[in-house]
């Protein structure tokens, strides 16, 4: 199966990546950095894997990324398209874990809203042509708490929301938003690691999701619209 993961270069898109490619699938793999982490490179030896740049504040990176893929895919399994792609690109600053909202720094609620929000968004407009009929764009929401962190949580759940959005006016595509759970726990690797395992389910159908209950956990199990 073909798949695009953006947000590649750490963290849960990193897993997800390697997971996908022990697996044997075809994977392009989106890296803000327009010269890859080595660990990054290093998963070329496990499988078909095409590395594009993907800052998703760039439109021209992504436009050109969109092209890309579908050039890599036509080329390894003969057809252009992705099964599904998984959005993972997030940022959380280091202020905004210490401060209340009135104390944010308003560059910093804006720079939360430019990748987390409108990030999301690009994603979708520039790469829905990129992923076959009846696929899954999946959007990493992670957990969001409505006090800690204020300029990350407003972003996030701002962008939980577009998944609902674009359904209700895109039929030939799943939109999905994803809590991949708390990873900032002393258990972080190990959670790490089943989500990434439970993403990759939802991605490749093992578990079955519908649109009807776009807002799920890592396990495909809805989630409240209210947290």
């Amino acid at each position: 199966m073909n798949f695009i993961v953006i947000g590649a270069t750490r963290g849960l898109g990193y897993q997800i990546v390697r997971l996908l490619l022990e697996d044997k699938h075809n994977v392009a793999a989106g890296s803000l950095e327009t010269t890859p982490p080595e660990t990054l490179m290093d998963l070329k030896g496990g499988g078909n894997l095409h590395i594009f740049p993907s800052n998703v504040t760039e439109d021209g990176q992504l436009a050109a990324g969109t092209i890309s893929c579908q050039k890599f895919f036509r080329n390894t399994s003969g057809t252009s398209v992705a099964d599904a792609l998984c959005n993972v690109a997030t940022i959380l600053l280091p202020h905004d874990k210490k401060n209340h909202l009135l104390d944010c720094d308003p560059l910093e609620l804006r720079f939360s809203f430019e990748v987390n929000t409108i990030g999301a968004i690009l994603v979708a407009k520039y790469f829905h042509t990129a992923i076959k009929k009846g696929g899954k764009l999946l959007t990493v929401t992670g957990k969001h708490n409505k006090f800690n962190a204020p300029c990350y949580s407003l972003s996030k759940q701002a962008a939980t929301k577009i998944s609902g959005i674009l359904n209700k006016t895109t039929d030939n595509l799943d939109f999905y938003s994803v809590c991949s759970g708390n990873q900032q726990s002393e258990q972080r690797q190990e959670l790490l690691l089943k989500s990434a395992k439970g993403i990759i389910n939802i991605m490749t159908g093992v578990t079955a999701v519908s649109r009807a209950e776009w807002h799920i956990d890592y396990n495909g199990f809805a989630m409240p619209l209210k947290e």
